[in-house]
C-alpha cells in the first residue's frame, strides 16, 4: 500500500517511461465478492498497470452510515491487493480534496461504476485529468448492501436461527503442536508472486 499520492505519481512517471498504460479505479469493496473480483479484471484490460482508491472507513461511514463497513480498512486493503491484476492500492479519505487521486495519477484509463460520476463530470474529467473514462455496469447480481439487508431480515424473521445464537465469544480449545515448543508459531506466510508486466502494444 502506498499512501502518500505524490509518490504515487512518481510511479505512474516511472511506468509511463517504460510505456505502461496506468488504469485507475476506486471503490470501497467491503465483503469482496465475485462481483469486485470480475470488476477489477475487467478494469485491469483497460490498460498494463492497475492502482485501486479504496475508500477507508471513515470515508464510508460518511456515506453509507455508522454500520458500514463491515470489513475494516486495513483487512479490505490487504483483500484487494491479492486481487487479481492489481498493481498498486492507496487509501482515499475524507480530507482529501475532490478528485485528489485522479489528478495525482492522472490515468491513461479511469474506470467507473455507472453511479459514480455525471456525464457532465466524465467530460471535465476526460477534457483534465485523464486519458478517458470507461464506464463498467454492476457485474454481482447482488450488491454488499442487499446481501446484509438480507441477513438482518433473516436474523428479525428467525431470532433462534443458529447465526443468531452463535455465542460471542464461544469457548476456545487450546492447540498446540505436535513437536513445537510451546510459543512458537506453527504458521508461515508468503508474500504472493508478482506476474511480469508487459506494456500495451
Amino acid at each position: 500500500m502506498v499512501e502518500e499520492y505524490d509518490k504515487i505519481a512518481t510511479t505512474v512517471n516511472a511506468l509511463r517511461t517504460l510505456g505502461f498504460k496506468v488504469v485507475l479505479t476506486s471503490g470501497s469493496f467491503d465483503i469482496i465478492h465475485e462481483g469486485h473480483s470480475m470488476y477489477l479484471e475487467a478494469a485491469r484490460q483497460f490498460g498494463d498497470f492497475l492502482i485501486v482508491g479504496l475508500d477507508s472507513d471513515e470515508k464510508i461511514r460518511a456515506r453509507k452510515g455508522e454500520n458500514r463497513p463491515v470489513v475494516p480498512q486495513m483487512e479490505r486493503l490487504r483483500m484487494v491487493t491479492h486481487q487479481r491484476g492489481v498493481g498498486l492500492v492507496t487509501l482515499k479519505y475524507t480530507h482529501h480534496p475532490k478528485w485528489a487521486l485522479i489528478k495525482a495519477v492522472r490515468p491513461d484509463v479511469l474506470v467507473a461504476t455507472e453511479e459514480t460520476y455525471t456525464p457532465e463530470e466524465i467530460g471535465e474529467l476526460e477534457a483534465n485529468y485523464c486519458g478517458r473514462v470507461e464506464v463498467l455496469g454492476r457485474m454481482a447480481t447482488v450488491s454488499t448492501s442487499a446481501r446484509l439487508r438480507e441477513v438482518i431480515q433473516r436474523e428479525m424473521a428467525n431470532p433462534d436461527s443458529p447465526v443468531s445464537t452463535v455465542h460471542a465469544n464461544p469457548p476456545r480449545k487450546r492447540l498446540a503442536p505436535a513437536g513445537r515448543p510451546r510459543g512458537e508459531s506453527s504458521l508461515s506466510f508468503s508474500s504472493p508472486c508478482t506476474s511480469r508486466l508487459a506494456p500495451s502494444g
